[in-house]
């Protein structure tokens, strides 16, 4: 409710023609209470529920506002959630791409670039694993058998197979 009257004076024109002047003057809330109740019964009570109503809505009003900043934080959860379960999701195709490479009927050597030939290529199946034969065609050298002889590191022949034949030669000083 509005703590003032309006008072209009329709007799009151200013020389130009002006509309009459609006005069305000403040009415306290005892007015408003003595005027309530002089009130009927029948009136009183559709007073309140009228004001009961716009006091619940006030209140709803001011709960939404309140729910526009839980829903923006809501939001923001969200959206962090989203990204930890991609995070996840990609953690959990390394772990399973790793622990596939070392199989003996796959024995990738370069697990990690595997994933990625995987991943560029479309060959990931919808829970993360990796089609290994098609890998293994578009790319043999991840795959290749490792070097298995004592020189392999210093990148030297390896050693001759030795044999009892070329012992006892040696030792008979016929090489």
């Amino acid at each position: 409710m509005d703590d003032t009257s309006a008072d209009t004076d329709p007799t009151a024109q200013d020389a130009g023609g002006d509309p009459p002047q609006i005069t305000t003057t403040p009415l306290p809330h005892a007015a408003f209470d003595a005027w309530r109740e002089g009130l009927g019964d029948a009136e009183r009570v559709l007073l309140d529920d009228h004001l009961a109503a716009l006091r619940e809505g006030l209140s709803a009003g001011r709960a939404m506002d309140g729910d526009a900043a839980s829903r923006d934080a809501l939001q923001a959860i969200q959206a962090q959630l989203a990204d930890t379960r991609g995070e996840l999701a990609a953690s959990r195709t390394m772990a399973r791409a790793y622990q596939e490479a070392t199989r003996p009927d796959v024995m990738c050597r370069q697990p990690r670039l595997a994933l990625l030939a995987a991943q560029d290529d479309g060959l990931l199946d919808a829970e993360g694993g990796i089609d290994w034969s098609a890998l293994r065609v578009r790319y043999p050298a991840l795959f290749a058998a490792p070097d298995a002889h004592p020189g392999a590191g210093a990148h030297r022949s390896p050693a001759p197979a030795a044999d009892m034949n070329a012992y006892i030669r040696r030792a008979a000083g016929r090489n």
